[in-house]
């Protein structure tokens, strides 16, 4: 595992080695490239300052008779409802012994009772009697005093500094990964022009290598906005991640009353992927129909792909390209324009694709780079329109072809076309949360035989271009998001992948909720930790695609019937398998996943 956090002039990071150690480096960049320091010693400093500082050291805790492991133990029992032994272990990570020795102590001084469950005659139920809750409230009392006392010479300031810290340190060494939710969305503050001028400029010159004229211009942009604010035409959003800022965009006056301009949407790389830019431009629109006005527009230039695909998806159209030579590069500006009153009735990442000319004609510009884009023009003519590029080292070849509006009807070709379509796209899978009702797939990343480790020998999973697994989002139930769900329980991919996984990664499966049934152990999760832990393989190893279909429910689940038939994907443990003995040794493992979760509750 290696987690990194980047403040511009530092890196931290954080490998994990076998065993259980951690291996801690900075690394301060210079002119000269990245010098490393070991910060092993630094973090043995910090140990030794902060044990000191809390107590812990000590026989017992301050103001308490328990010792740090026991406080530990009391704290877990103290949880609503009962624990077992095995429980405590799995949550504290502790020595089994050294657990029971101090359930021992505790039982012979009165503070915790036990009863045999119900359901499994050699597991013990523990909770705490009524001294043991009373002693648990003595220490969490003397312990929320003990860290008052630390913190009471400290500014708000200060205090709001050593909590982001903190947050950020723990961030770092669990790495894990951002949520969607975590990101908020405000106005400008003060400071806000200079550091978003600042970020802009210098994450266009890391990425595409423009020069300090582009500073120059975002400034001016920016210090017009300022000196000419109107509240009643123009509007800003800023979107923070941990209290930093990661994010903005601008919308700014014209000339023409009903004609607003969407300016400078960026998103910072440590927010990407969690729907940042969608969301920052949903909101502009949305603001500029309040506002009244009729047209929103837009210049950008080809090479930002990324904002393309949030442009593309929010229903703006390319009316205009012209080349040009700015910020040290050959350039090809584009203009993208949005009638609001006309996409108000379109579905959320529907949008239209036109242009003044036929894009596919030049060599150049032979199509759309982004998630994959129905026309509705054609589509009221009883056709279909796909424009979509390839991977990035085939960005001006693009697939673009047409065909019959899609019907339980279509050929086997055009369920190929489809195929093909979901096999060039690659989508952030946190999107999958917004996207409209289609088809989406995933694909293993670099790859087309999945291999993992399962008892004495390995499992190979063959594949048909990286394919695993096929699905349909309907409606909004239907929009799950595999890869940043928190609990396997409501994803059957997920689930699988868990259990082939098992071995490999370390996991162990346990019910999906405090239900008693069976159904909660069938659809079984993963403690949080390990979840994090099977998130980030899944963001290494996979990718996910998506295709819009503007059909009903029966079209869509006609199409993906289709494609589950010709494709077989092999995590897809209904209906055609590719391979049947694959397919039995797959619900072997997820049975075994199925039966340690019941196991685990009693």
């Amino acid at each position: 595992m290696e987690s990194s956090l980047e403040p511009g002039w530092m890196k931290f990071r954080c490998v994990y080695l076998r065993g259980g150690t951690f291996f801690y480096m900075l690394s301060v960049t210079t002119l000269k490239g990245e010098v490393p320091m070991l910060l092993v010693d630094q973090v043995r400093s910090f140990n030794r300052f902060y044990t000191r500082e809390i107590g812990l050291l000590a026989e017992h805790l301050p103001q308490s008779r328990f010792s740090l492991a026991e406080a530990r133990v009391l704290y877990e029992l103290a949880q609503p409802g009962e624990r077992t032994a095995a429980d405590i272990l799995r949550n504290l990570g502790m020595d089994k012994a050294h657990v029971s020795r101090i359930v021992a102590r505790f039982r012979e001084a009165g503070l915790l009772k036990f009863r045999i469950s119900p359901e499994h005659g050699r597991h013990k139920l523990l909770s705490l009697t009524a001294a043991g809750k009373k002693a648990f409230r003595q220490l969490n009392d003397g312990t929320e005093s003990q860290i008052e006392t630390l913190l009471a010479p400290l500014t708000v300031e200060r205090r709001k500094r050593l909590a982001e810290g903190m947050r950020e340190v723990r961030n770092v060494l669990e790495g894990k990964p951002a949520a969607a939710a975590d990101v908020q969305f405000r106005g400008l503050r003060v400071g806000d022009l200079g550091w978003i001028t600042h970020r802009q400029a210098v994450l266009y010159e890391q990425e595409y290598g423009w020069d300090w004229t582009y500073e120059g211009l975002v400034s001016r942009i920016l210090g017009d906005f300022a000196a000419n604010f109107d509240a009643s035409r123009e509007d800003a959003w800023v979107a923070e991640l941990n209290g930093e800022v990661v994010g903005s965009v601008f919308l700014m006056k014209t000339e023409q009353d009903e004609v607003a301009k969407l300016r400078l949407l960026y998103v910072d790389p440590v927010a990407r992927g969690l729907g940042v830019g969608s969301r920052l431009v949903r909101m502009c629109v949305e603001r500029a129909r309040e506002l009244g006005y009729r047209r929103l527009v837009l210049w950008t230039n080809d090479v930002l792909s990324s904002a393309r695909k949030i442009y593309v998806a929010a229903g703006f159209t390319l009316s205009e390209e012209n080349r040009h030579h700015s910020f040290g590069k050959d350039l090809v500006g584009q203009v993208w324009t949005l009638e609001l009153d006309r996409a108000q009735n379109l579905p959320q990442g529907v949008s239209t694709y036109s242009s003044s000319r036929d894009l596919s004609s030049r060599p150049e510009h032979s199509g759309v780079e982004g998630p994959a884009v129905l026309s509705t023009q054609a589509q009221k003519g009883g056709r279909n329109e796909l424009s979509m590029a390839r991977s990035s080292h085939e960005r001006r070849k693009a697939l673009h072809y047409r065909g019959r509006q899609t019907s339980p009807g279509e050929s086997a070709m055009q369920y190929e076309e489809i195929y093909e379509a979901l096999a060039l796209k690659r989508l952030d899978p946190v999107q999958l949360n917004e996207v409209p009702p289609g088809i989406y797939a995933v694909f293993l990343v670099t790859r087309d035989v999945l291999t993992v480790q399962a008892g004495q020998g390995s499992i190979s999973i063959p594949t048909e271009q990286g394919l695993l697994y096929i699905g349909m989002t309907a409606d909004a139930a239907g929009r799950r998001n595999h890869f940043t769900a928190e609990h396997s329980g409501t994803s059957s991919p997920r689930r699988t992948l868990g259990a082939l996984l098992q071995e490999e990664l370390s996991l162990h499966a346990i019910p999906r909720g405090p239900q008693t049934d069976r159904h909660a152990c069938t659809n079984y999760r993963f403690p949080d930790h390990e979840e994090i832990k099977l998130t980030q393989w899944m963001y290494k190893n996979l990718f996910v695609s998506h295709y819009p279909i503007d059909g009903s429910r029966q079209e869509i689940e006609h199409i993906e019937k289709q494609l589950l038939e010709c494709k077989k994907p092999p995590l897809n443990l209904t209906g055609p398998a590719r391979d049947k003995t694959l397919r039995l040794k797959i619900k072997q493992l997820r049975k075994a996943c199925r039966d340690e979760a019941c196991r685990s509750r009693k």
